[in-house]
């Protein structure tokens, strides 16, 4: 599997060095967790890969080419569903699709395949001050793997939702990933969380940032929180971010 993004940045703020020397790279169609403690620069780095801010040094590619949002296909799922309130469930997952002019029937038939797939039928012409979070975080994801994302990145996407939904919705976008099989990196500060998720697991220092830890996830599929490997591999997560 060809390596899909690469990452070489030093990033600094007023004085401050959030990251240094940060390096790693993401396969193609991988599911890459990016796990690290609160402040340690996850959010910046998700900025960085999304071309959202420039590095001050170094930078990230993908395929090779610069990351430049008007180049490459990038979605964002973020802490808060970030869904426009005038637009109905249908509309919102359509954004993406509009914006790049996907003809209509194509987008339609992307459209049904999408509100089939996170379970929305039924509450397509419903806005989002109609539906619960979990609900909104559903359109989110069924927005960003609507288009041909050459990256989705999801920052910390369940952070603010119970612990059941966030159960749910773990298990809905891998389930997702699985079918569609895109290049994604999720971030986040839950061992469990990782570990149930990735393929792939990368582990932050604190600031200035970088990579304590590289992990292949080699917990069997469905992953059960009592499984052995899934408690070992908890286990030397813990101890390296000094998390318990």
């Amino acid at each position: 599997m060809k390596n899909k993004i690469q990452v070489a940045v030093t990033q600094r703020f007023n004085g401050l060095t959030v990251f240094d020397r940060l390096q790693f790279s993401v396969r193609e169609n991988e599911f890459l967790c990016v796990l690290g403690k609160s402040g340690c620069g996850k959010t910046t780095l998700a900025n960085l890969m999304t071309g959202l801010v420039p590095a001050t040094q170094g930078g990230v590619t993908i395929d090779g080419e610069p990351v430049n949002p008007k180049r490459h296909e990038l979605a964002f799922v973020f802490q808060e569903p970030s869904l426009w309130p005038w637009r109905n469930v249908r509309d919102n997952v359509n954004i993406g699709l509009e914006i790049k002019q996907v003809p209509r029937d194509e987008a339609g038939r992307r459209l049904d395949e999408m509100i089939e797939l996170v379970g929305l039928q039924g509450f397509e012409n419903y806005y989002p001050y109609q539906i619960s979070g979990g609900m909104k975080q559903r359109v989110a994801i069924a927005r960003a793997f609507a288009v041909d994302a050459d990256l989705i990145l999801m920052d910390e996407p369940f952070a603010a939702l119970d612990a059941q939904t966030r159960q749910a919705m773990q298990a809905e976008v891998l389930r997702i990933w699985e079918r569609l099989k895109h290049t994604v990196v999720f971030i986040t500060h839950s061992l469990e969380e990782a570990i149930y998720l990735a393929e792939r697991i990368i582990v932050l220092s604190d600031k200035p940032a970088t990579i304590k830890g590289d992990f292949v996830v080699e917990v069997p599929r469905p992953r059960d929180f009592a499984h052995p490997g899934f408690i070992e591999l908890r286990k030397r997560l813990g101890e390296l971010i000094g998390v318990w």
